[in-house]
């Protein structure tokens, strides 16, 4: 068949036919099949722009200025950085940086993510578009500015995250604490940055926001649509975590840690928050530790848990000790290439104990280890099925993961893999892993699972990514 017949019996398609054909197409052959001919590029294009990536201002402007403009209605997807692509070039002012967002913000209804990487803080101008953004529901802003310099107050990105419809996953990383709600921390010995110049933020109008409100970060605890909350690098030390009313129910909560303060400081704002919205929780990430008395607490939801590569080893234990009456099914431990034997060091000292835990409850009960239903013992993490062990993405590192260790550390790191390995068979547990999967996994098997117990022993070593909503 020709090329000019079977470009015909293209067009003889009908549209509906042929946006369900390019649908299914990776981007690669969509960018190729729309340079046929101009019909099959119009056909091509709400794919094309369905997910838009500008990595600096430059890249923005120059979207803008090339596009048509009803193009950018087939947007859903949106990242954006403000950033200059030269760092040593003159910054653009706030209002035009925002401007351009505003362009963009204006002409894409469909919009349903939304990643802002602004460098410093954005013009108050840039709230007025996201009351009409009724599609939008995740939002991630981050700071990759020098936040002593150009600081991106909790103000600002609180307006804007309530100046949206049905906002239901909220990110945000490296924002800074507002001098109006921060009194306590202006001239400690603990240095943490402070916004001072954004008292003429507007509040939005909005039903959730009842007057008189501040504009602080746990005022997001009162967005009713809310699921999703993830705080990273960002200081949370707000009394008001601790005595707001949650309005929303939160299923997914990813907290770090705040460079500028201390571990003890980190973990007790940690702690306040999980245990504000907690009874709704079933997976939490956290940088810092929690536990002790106060916090022992069980969380009636929570089936998934993720520890952090900047997590303090020395609390792994007490902090998974904290959490155990909680319906864990799985934990994820992310941990940096020099730290894997400590945390499996760790990962078997946490699995002692909830053995010793187990065989207590045998005990007492009277029943053998393959007459006890483990999701129905109760006590100390009774469901758990997976724990998951892996080497997190380090950019100061060379690609190759082994590039600069010598073999003595690479053979001692094996080492410890395979005693983790030997200690889990021990305990009925089988350690696999998935080449797709760049992560220890050390995951419980039932005797239901496999007929027998078999215990698998081939765990391999490979690069992983913290966690991210």
């Amino acid at each position: 068949m020709s090329a000019t017949t079977t470009r015909s019996t293209w067009h003889l398609l009908p549209t509906e036919l042929k946006l369900a054909v390019v649908e299914s197409l990776t981007n690669g052959d969509i960018k190729s099949l729309s340079r046929v001919d101009q019909r099959t590029y119009q056909a091509c294009v709400p794919a094309l722009f369905k997910t838009v990536c500008l990595d600096n201002i430059e890249a923005m402007e120059a979207f803008l200025d090339a596009v048509p403009r009803g193009y950018l209605a087939y947007i859903e997807n949106l990242d954006v950085c403000t950033a200059p692509a030269n760092p040593r070039a003159m910054p653009m002012l706030a209002r035009v940086r925002s401007d351009f967002i505003i362009a963009l913000l204006s002409a894409t209804p469909r919009l349903a993510a939304l990643t802002l990487r602004v460098s410093g803080t954005l013009d108050n101008s840039i709230i007025a578009p996201f009351p009409y953004l009724q599609n939008l529901r995740k939002l991630s802003i981050a700071n990759v500015g020098d936040e002593v310099r150009a600081p991106l107050s909790e103000r600002l990105v609180v307006s804007i995250a309530f100046s949206i419809p049905h906002l239901t996953s909220f990110s945000l990383s490296r924002v800074t604490r507002s001098a109006m709600y921060a009194s306590d921390l202006a001239g400690v010995s603990t240095y943490v940055p402070l916004a001072t110049a954004d008292v003429d933020i507007p509040t939005p109008v909005s039903p959730a926001l009842p007057e008189g409100t501040p504009l602080s970060l746990p005022s997001i605890l009162l967005l009713p649509t809310l699921k999703r909350l993830a705080l990273k690098d960002t200081h949370l030390g707000d009394e008001r975590w601790g005595t707001v009313t949650p309005r929303c129910r939160l299923e997914v909560l990813d907290l770090g840690a705040c460079a500028h303060e201390e571990e003890a400081v980190n973990s007790a704002c940690t702690a306040r928050i999980v245990g504000a919205v907690g009874d709704s929780l079933n997976e939490v990430g956290i940088g810092s530790a929690i536990g002790g008395a106060d916090d022992d607490a069980p969380l009636a939801s929570l089936r998934r848990l993720h520890i952090s590569p900047f997590f303090p080893l020395e609390r792994v234990v007490d902090t998974m000790s904290a959490l155990a009456a909680s319906p864990v099914e799985s934990v994820r431990i992310e941990c940096f290439a020099e730290d894997v034997v400590d945390v499996c060091a760790r990962v078997e000292e946490f699995l002692t104990l909830r053995e010793g835990h187990e065989r207590a409850l045998r005990e007492m009960r009277g029943a053998k280890p393959a007459d006890t239903d483990a999701a129905e013992q109760g006590g100390w993490f009774a469901r758990l099925r997976t724990i998951w062990v892996g080497v997190a993405d380090d950019a100061s590192t060379c690609d190759s993961t082994n590039c600069c260790e010598d073999e003595e550390e690479k053979e001692e790191r094996h080492a410890a893999a395979r005693r983790l390995e030997a200690f889990c068979a021990g305990l009925r547990l089988g350690g696999t892993v998935q080449d797709e999967t760049p992560r220890f996994k050390i995951r419980s098997k039932t005797v239901e699972e496999n007929g027998v117990v078999a215990p698998v022993t081939d765990v391999r070593r490979g690069k992983g990514r913290a966690m991210t909503l």
